[in-house]
């Protein structure tokens, strides 16, 4: 690892570190149920600072750019020991995809943007319905949001920070299943429909 690498993952870590510290004065409910070992977890960019919080017990994995931000986000997913797959769409995605298949089936839960990493924002790919159904894993829909909070409109996904002493909603929704013949844009819809009925009642 290069030195500039190394110093941006000690920033992440320092990030997350205020991060820990900032939970400390949330109030945290979960609603619905907690996936279990082996789900995909399917979210909305944007909403990973308040979903923190609702992250399951057990091993958990998520996808990380190979961006300079990427090595930042690495150290910041340490500190909610989520473990970081490095890769995206656009790059090494055949990799990304194998590591995933692997930890799913090794029971660890996957907790993954559905929009991808350009959006547009709440449009969900279909890589993430592959990956579940290739792994025949459950998808958990969730929708994570805090009272009060700054809202960075200038990016594309509207990216929320969670104030201090306000209270946070992590609300997931039924399981989706996958069976080998079903259309990946069937269960798009679905997710879409999923997510709006959650958001409704958030």
């Amino acid at each position: 690892m290069s030195l500039r690498r190394h110093l941006r993952r000690l920033i992440g870590i320092a990030g997350g570190l205020l991060l820990r510290l900032l939970y400390t004065t949330l109030r945290v409910s979960i609603q619905g149920d907690r996936p279990q070992p082996g789900s995909l977890i399917a979210f909305s960019h944007g909403e990973q600072l308040c979903l923190y919080g609702g992250v399951p017990a057990g091993p958990v994995v998520a996808p990380v750019s190979l961006s300079r931000d990427g090595d930042i986000q690495v150290g910041v997913l340490s500190c909610f020991g989520i473990t970081s797959v490095r890769g995206s769409s656009s790059k090494n995605a055949l990799s990304l995809t194998r590591t995933l298949y692997r930890s799913l089936n090794t029971g660890h839960c996957a907790l993954v943007a559905v929009d991808g990493p350009r959006g547009p924002r709440n449009v969900p790919k279909n890589g993430v319905f592959y990956l579940a159904r290739k792994a025949q894993v459950p998808i958990f829909p969730v929708v994570a949001k805090a009272g009060r909070s700054w809202v960075l409109r200038n990016t594309w996904d509207h990216f929320q920070i969670p104030k201090p002493f306000s209270s946070v909603q992590v609300v997931f929704g039924q399981p989706i299943f996958i069976d080998a013949t079903r259309s990946l844009d069937s269960v798009a819809k679905e997710y879409v429909v999923a997510i709006s009925e959650l958001k409704a009642n958030t």
